[in-house]
């Protein structure tokens, strides 16, 4: 299993993106770090929120990543 770790900087932030065997996996608790006090839950809510959950749904639904 071949896997590489690259470290972006987003803004003073920095975020790791894992590559291993095809696959890309992002840090989200890195990413979320900027955002203390913010509630998931709050930003689930919002529209904008829910119509990118299922634009990326339609593109990835049938994925294998996991079941729900």
């Amino acid at each position: 299993m071949s896997e590489k770790i690259i470290k972006f900087d987003y803004e003073g932030q920095h975020i790791s993106f894992e590559f291993a065997d095809g696959n890309k996996m992002i840090n989200a608790t890195e990413m979320a770090k900027p955002f203390k006090g913010k509630m998931v839950a709050d930003f689930l809510r919002l529209k904008n929120t829910r119509e990118y959950i299922e634009l990326i749904e339609e593109r990835y639904g049938n994925s294998h990543i996991a079941p729900r």
